[in-house]
C-alpha cells in the first residue's frame, strides 16, 4: 500500500481523503475586480429566457453562449483574463 500524503498548500500533489487515490494539484494566481461603486451590486446572471432570445442574433457567439450557461449553473467557473492594463508582466 502507498504511502497517504495529506492535501496542504506546500504540495503539489495529496491523496484523495474521499478516496484515497493520489493526484497532482495545480495552482493559479486569481485576480477580481469589484463591481463598481455600491457595494450592494450583484452580477447580472442571465435567465434562460435571455438566452433563448440571443441565441438567434448573428453577434452573439458560441462562447457567449457557453457563458451563459455556466453563468445559469451558479457553479464557480474560471474565466481566461484579458490581459490589459490590469496584468503584471509575469502574468
Amino acid at each position: 500500500m502507498s504511502k497517504s500524503v495529506e492535501p496542504s498548500i506546500a504540495e503539489t500533489a495529496f491523496s484523495c481523503p474521499h478516496c484515497g487515490a493520489f493526484t497532482t494539484q495545480f495552482w493559479y494566481k486569481l485576480f477580481a475586480e469589484a463591481l463598481g461603486d455600491d457595494s450592494k451590486k450583484t452580477p447580472f446572471i442571465p435567465k434562460r429566457a435571455d438566452k433563448e432570445k440571443w441565441k438567434d442574433i448573428p453577434e452573439i457567439t458560441a462562447e457567449l453562449l457557453e457563458w451563459v450557461d455556466k453563468m445559469m449553473s451558479g457553479l464557480v467557473f474560471f474565466d481566461q483574463l484579458n490581459c490589459g492594463h490590469t496584468c503584471s508582466a509575469d502574468d
